[in-house]
């Protein structure tokens, strides 16, 4: 799954701020993607690419985001 850097903002111990985020995925060597989208060129990782920890609270905030609970 794509992840847009911006997403990740705040994410567990991911910086809140988007260009330190992208700075902490580039320093964990953690490959970063350039897209297109309505907005122009953006940012992302492959979800798959994440330390585990990072990718579960990237997860359980969308899930929490559409209404679901545990």
């Amino acid at each position: 799954m794509m992840v847009p850097i911006k997403a990740l903002c705040g994410v567990g111990i991911v910086p809140s701020d988007r260009t330190a985020a992208a700075q902490w995925l580039r320093r964990a060597c953690i490959p970063l993607h350039i897209g297109t989208g309505n907005g122009g060129r953006f940012e992302f990782v492959h979800s798959q690419d994440l330390p585990i920890d990072i990718r579960r609270a990237y997860e359980l905030r969308e899930i929490e985001a559409v209404g679901f609970r545990r």
